[in-house]
């Protein structure tokens, strides 16, 4: 997802995007809330840039519990 940006694809996959996956944990950042926070706002923006590199189609899979950022996917996604 890193090296997307600026790039645009006719078809995007983003494969994987369950909860254990996205947002990356990062275990020096659990006692620090602020940090916290600002870890996954650049996860969640990582994400979007990712997804908007689709110009016609984009697939978005998971296994498991979806990760927390899809769960306000439009209702009509399946």
């Amino acid at each position: 997802m890193h090296r997307v940006k600026g790039l645009e694809f006719p078809v995007m996959l983003l494969a994987g995007i369950n909860a254990k996956t996205m947002p990356l944990r990062v275990a020096s950042l659990a006692d620090d809330p602020a940090a916290l926070a600002d870890h996954e706002d650049r996860e969640r923006s990582l994400l979007f840039v990712a997804a908007t590199r689709a110009r016609d189609r984009l697939f978005v899979t998971a296994h498991g519990n979806t990760s927390p950022f899809l769960e306000n996917r439009d209702s009509s996604c399946t």
